[in-house]
């Protein structure tokens, strides 16, 4: 069953066409960008500034995560290993430390990342960018 269109004007109908057409390439465009944000976030990302119960703080400046291909992070900020598993879901990164960390991705792209969420009892909000290096 089809929609018999032809008792609408030609304009009606032409801009009805244009709409569908933008809806239809903005949805598969979201789709992609989420299997593509997944992807980005492996390698290493240096913190570059952070922010505790919003307020600028210093202590994150050497900070970095390394996100690796087999679902492992390694970072300087893991006070009981250096390693953990790590998952993403939707706009969520969860890494599996003793008292698992729930991060949400605000921001993800070839070079920038930003991630905010509690850990422990703090509101933290970090922002990197991805290393050169390997």
């Amino acid at each position: 069953m089809g929609c018999n269109c032809s008792h609408l004007p030609m304009n009606i109908r032409f801009i009805f066409s244009i709409v569908f057409g933008i809806s239809l390439i903005y949805y598969s465009c979201r789709n992609g960008d989420n299997q593509a944000g997944q992807a980005s976030i492996v390698g290493k990302w240096n913190v570059y500034a952070s922010e505790i119960n919003n307020k600028q703080s210093k202590n994150m400046e050497n900070a970095f995560f390394h996100f690796k291909e087999d679902g492992k992070v390694h970072s300087n900020l893991f006070e009981d290993a250096p390693n953990h598993q790590y998952s993403l879901k939707d706009n969520q990164l969860i890494i599996n430390t003793p008292e698992p960390i729930k991060l949400e991705i605000r921001k993800l792209s070839t070079d920038s990342l930003e991630l905010e969420g509690v850990i422990k009892v703090f509101y933290m909000k970090f922002f990197l960018t991805k290393s050169q290096e390997m």
